[in-house]
């Protein structure tokens, strides 16, 4: 079997393993939102009835198993991400974690099968769609022939590093004050990033990995 075609297995395998485990898009939403607002809220002191007791502990006994199913799935997730070719690379990244590095590596697979990151970005769903009316040309919009859920990802990555990476903050800050829409102005952080790490996924091959976000 050719190095390519245990490749492909590999993808397809870590692919299965993200539909078994029932990924979707509210997993990255809650995710989003929890990241966002961190530890601050209020908490709330209930108190319960005695007749309530036995409920409360077999909800609690059932968290308790959900936490532990979920830390199971987290280190299959994990052992999965890790047998992927390329994966130790790509978690050196700046801004890449477990989950994305996971959909990244089952949906896009080797970065080598794109010619540059513009072809990435193309398929990603990232890339402006131009077109002309006589003597006028604009964009119109970004593709919407991808998968869905792989240009989700790739938006909530771009709010995050927006957020707390600077050049990314400064970037889209720009955009924002040169009269760019919010919605335009994340898919253009997206864009260049996504841009960014298949060059540097490239290029890491042969050098050191530099930083994502200097």
């Amino acid at each position: 079997m050719s190095h390519a075609s245990q490749n492909e297995i590999t993808f397809n395998a870590l692919r299965d393993f993200l539909q078994e485990i029932g990924f979707d898009r509210s997993f990255e939403i809650n995710k989003s939102i929890a990241f966002s607002h961190g530890q601050s809220g209020t908490i709330i002191t209930v108190s319960i009835p005695s007749e309530g007791q036995p409920v409360r502990s077999a909800q609690l006994a059932e968290l308790d198993d959900l936490k532990l199913r979920l830390l199971q799935v987290e280190k299959r997730l994990e052992v999965a991400v890790m047998e992927a070719p390329g994966s130790s690379r790509l978690l050196a990244q700046k801004g890449i974690g477990l989950i994305t590095a996971a959909i990244l590596l089952a949906e896009v697979g080797d970065f080598h099968r794109f010619r540059n990151g513009k072809q990435l970005c193309r398929y990603c769903g990232l890339a402006p769609i131009n077109e002309s009316s006589g003597d006028r040309d604009y964009q119109k919009g970004i593709g919407r022939s991808c998968n869905g859920d792989l240009r989700r990802m790739l938006i909530e990555a771009s709010h995050r590093l927006s957020r707390y990476t600077p050049r990314w903050k400064e970037m889209k800050s720009r955009l924002l004050r040169n009269g760019k829409k919010r919605a335009v102005a994340t898919v253009a952080v997206a864009n260049r990033w996504l841009r960014r790490l298949h060059f540097e996924m490239i290029q890491s091959e042969l050098t050191p990995s530099e930083d994502l976000a200097a």
